[in-house]
């Protein structure tokens, strides 16, 4: 999915990060060079929610995952209740705040 947009990820993005340089020419190897790149700058976030992970997905598969989406429902917004939730983020795991 993240391929799809060309000029932000092999281009922008890798600009921005520093890293333009290290971007294969090739096509093949742009999509390995991605996954890396991608599950780098995800392993920081996984790892700071590896127990809600666990919690969620159980204890081997939450261990095995690599990346996920976190969010937060802003005090400031409408209320979530189950229902919205589920609306919003189809098939999400959602744990009670601590």
């Amino acid at each position: 999915m993240l391929a799809c947009e060309r000029s932000q990820v092999f281009e922008w993005l890798a600009y921005e990060d520093g890293v333009l340089a290290d971007v294969p020419a090739d096509e093949q190897q742009k999509l390995v060079w991605l996954r890396g790149w991608y599950l780098g700058k995800m392993q920081p976030r996984v790892e700071r929610f590896r127990a809600e992970l666990v919690a969620a997905f159980g204890p081997q598969q939450g261990a095995q995952i690599e990346a996920a989406e976190f969010y937060e429902i802003s005090e400031y917004a409408g209320r979530a209740d189950a229902t919205r939730r589920a609306r919003l983020f189809p098939g999400a795991r959602f744990l009670a705040r601590k």
